[in-house]
Parts: C-alpha cells; sequence; structure tokens
C-alpha cells in the first residue's frame, strides 16, 4: 500500500503532496480551467483587495440608547 504522508511530515513539499493525492491527470485538468479562465476585471480586482485587507467589513458605527436617555433633559 502507497502511503501519503501526513500533513505535518517533512518528507514531502505540500506540491508533492497535492500531486501524490490528486494525480498528475487532475492537475493537468485544473491548470487547463485555470487557463481558460478570462482575466478579472479591475473591479473585481479592487473588491478582492477590499476584502483581504478588512475581511469583516466595515465596523457599525455605535447605536444611540433608545431608552429615555437619548431624549436628554425634560
Amino acid at each position: 500500500m502507497n502511503r501519503i504522508p501526513c500533513q505535518d511530515c517533512p518528507a514531502m513539499t505540500p506540491s508533492e503532496r497535492r500531486r501524490a493525492i490528486l494525480g498528475d491527470d487532475v492537475i493537468a485538468h485544473i491548470d487547463e480551467v485555470v487557463d481558460a479562465a478570462p482575466d478579472p476585471t479591475p473591479e473585481l480586482v479592487e473588491e478582492l483587495r477590499r476584502i483581504m485587507t478588512n475581511p469583516a467589513g466595515s465596523t457599525p458605527k455605535p447605536l444611540r440608547p433608545s431608552c429615555c436617555q437619548s431624549l436628554g433633559s425634560v
């Protein structure tokens, strides 16, 4: 039986491990699909850049209290 080293095993690089798991045919197919994909639009690149630099999105502003304190002095 041909065993594949575990993820933390130093015997193989991540690339070698992927090749051992997927096989050459699957990797060649993935490369073909990636090569055939169109280039991203500038808008998509900008949106992905925004997501990657701030994955949680913008921080919401704190809500004003909804109790009588928001009415000010009465």
